[in-house]
């Protein structure tokens, strides 16, 4: 009997389970599936990205477009973080990009994937 918990892993070649995330965190993004554990790793290799969280952004057409909120390194110059998306990412790229001090947290320090949407409204956008 096995209890089936939604989380997402692989098993290497010694026989090592590595849970690398949910089944049901992904999202549709226009009849694309979006991964946002696989996104959130690969954006901070960004050199002025510490942390990312991806989510899904409602715009007024009715549809959602990917997103993404960026808690940046200290530093100066020009971010070119779209650029970067769109060299790296293809149709996973985010379209809307948002600067934030810090991501709304769970007590236990979970990110609130439903937050960012609401943080993005108050926050900058950057290119």
């Amino acid at each position: 009997m096995g209890v089936h918990t939604n989380d997402r892993g692989r098993i290497d070649e010694q026989g090592l389970l590595f849970v690398e995330g949910r089944i049901d965190s992904s999202f549709d993004i226009n009849g694309n599936k979006v991964d946002p554990d696989y996104l959130e790793s690969l954006l901070p290799k960004h050199p002025r990205v510490m942390k990312a969280v991806v989510f899904p952004l409602s715009v007024d057409n009715g549809r959602d477009m990917l997103a993404a909120a960026v808690i940046c390194k200290p530093g100066e110059g020009k971010m070119g973080f779209k650029a970067y998306c769109n060299e790296h990412f293809g149709i996973h790229a985010p379209k809307q990009i948002f600067v934030v001090m810090d991501f709304s947290r769970n007590p236990s320090g979970k990110v609130l994937r439903r937050e960012p949407p609401a943080m993005a409204k108050k926050c900058r956008l950057t290119t």
